[in-house]
């Protein structure tokens, strides 16, 4: 299905696609960003966690994708990690990027590494079992694709696409200063992110529109090691569940579609969303990106 022309409430609200990974963000943020944020030039820049996550994909890339030498993937992905520029309303991801990058990890009396190291090595492994054994592996394609009932195109970028099409998510530790070494491990999930899943189910139907059989997986990866959820070894992957997460998507972007269609202006479009400052999403953004917000809302 193409989209030869968008409605006039999509180029009116600026909001012309959905994306598989902002879906999952509540509609005061999603809203409030593409309608007012982005097109004023306003944008909340990348915490470390980010900077991190988008450094260790790319070193995963440079080993299997490019062949290029583990040590000198390595040396591109520090380099890349070092190009973040730590935002000053955060003033821990100093400290935060300080310990992924430089802190090191001990067993006993072993230097097993530094955290960046450790997650762009077990990161690695993952990815490489994930592929099943398969000898070739891409850097994933940047994907549009549709569902029933939605009006809205649906545009996002698989991680990688092999014999196995996978998503890889990283899980950093966080400071805490009542621990001995000062910081604790963000463990691996026991099963897959709700809202992991519902993004890699998108990219699952994309595939699927092109062949019968698609084996996907979700990478995690963190300092200790990895875990590979399946739609083989995981019943929330099963393509039972994925219908599920793909109906669960079109009720949210049907709802964000019918309050934008609804709306006159971008008042009227704001009074059908009640914000939520609190919520953990809005503490990453700018000062100025937050005022704004609330002048919008009224606060």
């Amino acid at each position: 299905m193409g989209f030869e022309k968008l409605p006039d409430w999509a180029t009116k609200f600026n909001f012309t696609r959905h994306s598989p990974s902002a879906v999952n963000r509540p509609d005061d943020i999603e809203i409030f960003d593409r309608v007012i944020a982005r097109p004023a030039g306003m944008f909340a820049p990348p915490n470390c966690n980010m900077s991190a996550g988008t450094a260790v994909e790319d070193y995963v890339n440079m080993v299997l994708v490019d062949a290029l030498a583990p040590g000198e993937a390595f040396r591109h992905a520090l380099a890349k990690l070092d190009e973040h520029q730590h935002p000053e309303h955060l003033p821990d991801d100093k400290d935060r990027m300080d310990l992924f990058r430089n802190g090191v990890v001990m067993d006993k009396d072993t230097h097993l590494g530094t955290h960046f190291e450790l997650v762009c090595k077990n990161a690695l492994e993952g990815v490489t079992v994930a592929t099943k054994g398969g000898n070739w592996l891409n850097d994933g394609p940047r994907i549009s694709t549709t569902l029933d009932g939605v009006k809205l195109p649906i545009v996002g970028e698989i991680d990688f696409v092999g014999p196995t099409f996978i998503e890889l998510k990283t899980q950093w530790p966080y400071l805490h200063p009542e621990s001995k070494q000062g910081w604790r491990m963000n463990s691996l999930p026991a099963r897959p992110k709700k809202d992991h899943v519902r993004q890699w189910a998108i990219y699952w139907k994309w595939l699927r529109e092109q062949r019968d059989n698609v084996p996907g997986a979700i990478v995690y990866a963190n300092t200790k090691g990895y875990r590979i959820f399946t739609n083989e070894n995981c019943e929330e992957m099963s393509e039972s569940a994925i219908r599920d997460s793909l109906d669960d998507f079109r009720r949210i972007a049907q709802a964000r579609e019918y309050k934008l269609a609804k709306s006159e202006d971008v008042e009227e479009l704001l009074q059908l969303i009640a914000p939520d400052f609190s919520f953990y999403q809005w503490r990453d953004k700018p000062p100025a990106y937050i005022s704004k917000a609330k002048q919008m809302w009224g606060f």
